[in-house]
């Protein structure tokens, strides 16, 4: 059985507070404060940039997508994979959905931890410098028939 190897940050952004910095008392003496309280806002505006973009491509206001899905909070994660003496009997993360809207990934340039389902195959995503990854998530694919409606 294949184990879970992987280190990270996690930081959350609830909806109200998007457009404000995350309060400092939030975060402990070895967090990264002026790194997360940047990526807060740059992520946030990302975010409704790529909203807005699939939304013209479907024909639609480009405000439509952002209207059905509501106002939804914001998860950052950072995840370190750590060099593995047994790499055959790890992972970095397990097998998932995107349970959320959208996921926006920039890759290490050096790991390519991503991978992808293509055939009941487990396909390795390679890294491409200055690119963002996007990934529908299940929010906005099961929201995607009523959204055109």
């Amino acid at each position: 059985m294949k184990r879970s190897f992987v280190d990270y940050i996690f930081n959350e952004q609830p909806p109200q507070t998007l457009n404000e910095p995350s309060p400092v008392e939030h975060y402990t003496r070895t967090s990264p404060i002026p790194f997360s309280l940047g990526m807060d806002n740059q992520m946030n505006q990302m975010s409704d940039e790529v909203t807005e973009a699939i939304s013209e491509s479907l024909g639609l206001d480009k405000d439509r997508i952002k209207n059905v899905l509501g106002e939804q909070g914001q998860h950052m994660a950072i995840n370190y994979y750590l060099a593995c003496p047994e790499p055959e009997l790890t992972y970095g993360l397990p097998a998932h959905i995107d349970s959320n809207a959208l996921t926006i990934l920039l890759q290490d340039l050096q790991v390519a931890g991503l991978q992808a389902l293509k055939d009941g195959k487990w396909l390795a995503i390679k890294p491409h410098p200055g690119a963002f990854v996007v990934n529908i998530g299940d929010q906005l694919q099961v929201n995607s028939c009523y959204v055109v409606l």
